[in-house]
């Protein structure tokens, strides 16, 4: 592909974003992105090192980095192949919002390198847009052993992701197995089986994996450990293991909250709040979202429990005011994220038509579909609603 642009590069240039490219498919971005920039460098016409720059900028969340960089790449486009320049409106159609569009572009850079890691990127695109059969399909299309699937966690994340979304919780699990055969040591891996598991109320083969986990609490560390038993709970609830899942939550707790100097982190009070909410432990969260919020006001998933912690407590005033200020949040890049938490606030408050409106809000920005949205106990109040089949993609 670096051969099909209007020029090749210099050597000394490819050499670079080679060294890039290996480290990007590591999740090295830092080793990368000094890379491409080095790429760049040695060949200012070879432009497709900033395009993956910027592709690693925003796999770090750093989306204002990469916007930057994607405007130099749009004003040279006409010296990236066909593939690449799909691959230039997916980044930008992704980074405005635009899902519709970047599925459109994706789809077509996968058409013209079915065997490259577009594939995998429609297939996570199709997925978050609520279409888990096309993304299924794709990745059904790809190798896990060759190519740039080789050793990529991430294939099967999202293969188990778009089977449990259709509810094929039997291939799920199977899918999953493999991933943990393949990569024992992944807590990753371990919660994908824990998921598919908990989907089909195996108490059983769920209390085997908790056996199995003492041993290894130190090498996962406590943090991981509550984020494991967390994600089994809200699947058991989920699927209608309302007991199950308490057990399973008060694990969770335990690890968040024993976990040494580490429970002191902000990631592990963050973890203990949402536990402590679904234990209907709402001052305890209340409280965690209170520090959280004090020390990181950007995070709009802190001011979305912290609001629904008070419309829990009857703080209608409170609950309300972090409404209006997560709904009226119009920032770049934050792809309907407050709108999404705005409307599981206005949802505990029982304002239905504001949550609806908000939530749809929220899908308009380009609010990414993930599994906690099927368990997130915040829409139940709207169940039936003509936005829950547009958000979720089990209803498609």
């Amino acid at each position: 592909r670096v051969l099909q642009g209007a020029r090749p590069p210099t050597y000394a240039a490819y050499q670079a974003f080679s060294e890039g490219i290996d480290a990007y498919v590591r999740n090295d971005y830092r080793v990368s992105l000094e890379a491409f920039q080095r790429a760049y460098a040695a060949d200012t016409t070879f432009v497709l090192p900033l395009l993956y720059a910027g592709i690693a900028h925003s796999n770090q969340g750093d989306y204002a980095a990469a916007d930057s960089l994607l405007r130099i790449v749009r004003r040279q486009r006409n010296r990236l192949n066909p593939h690449d320049r799909y691959l230039l409106d997916y980044q930008a159609a992704e980074l405005a919002g635009r899902d519709s569009d970047a599925l459109i572009a994706i789809r077509r850079a996968a058409e013209l390198a079915p065997t490259s890691k577009a594939a995998y990127n429609f297939a996570a695109r199709a997925y978050e847009a609520r279409e888990p059969v096309p993304a299924e399909s794709a990745l059904r299309r790809l190798s896990p052993d060759v190519g740039p699937m080789r050793g990529w966690l991430p294939y099967w994340e999202v293969l188990t992701s778009a089977l449990h979304a259709q509810r094929e919780h039997g291939q799920e699990l199977k899918a999953a197995r493999e991933a943990r055969r393949r990569y024992p040591e992944r807590v990753a891996a371990r919660a994908m089986e824990g998921r598919a598991l908990a989907a089909q109320r195996q108490d059983a083969e769920l209390e085997r994996l908790w056996l199995e986990l003492p041993a290894r609490v130190s090498a996962l560390g406590a943090a991981q450990l509550g984020e494991l038993t967390y994600e089994i709970a809200s699947e058991l609830r989920a699927h209608g293991d309302s007991g199950g899942a308490e057990k399973w939550f008060a694990r969770s707790h335990e690890a968040f909250v024993s976990g040494g100097d580490d429970s002191s982190t902000s990631e592990a009070r963050w973890g203990r709040a949402r536990v402590a909410a679904e234990m209907g432990r709402w001052r305890e969260a209340l409280e965690l979202c209170e520090a959280l919020v004090v020390a990181d006001s950007t995070r709009v998933d802190y001011l979305g429990l912290l609001g629904i912690s008070a419309a829990r407590l009857r703080d209608r005033e409170r609950a309300g005011e972090l409404v209006e200020r997560l709904a009226g949040n119009t920032r770049p890049y934050t792809f309907g994220r407050p709108q999404y938490q705005a409307a599981r606030i206005a949802s505990a408050l029982g304002d239905i038509g504001r949550a609806a409106e908000l939530l749809g809000l929220a899908h308009a920005r380009g609010y990414p579909y993930n599994l906690a949205f099927h368990r997130d106990p915040a829409w139940a109040t709207l169940s039936g609603l003509p936005i829950m089949r547009e958000m979720d993609a089990r209803r498609r």
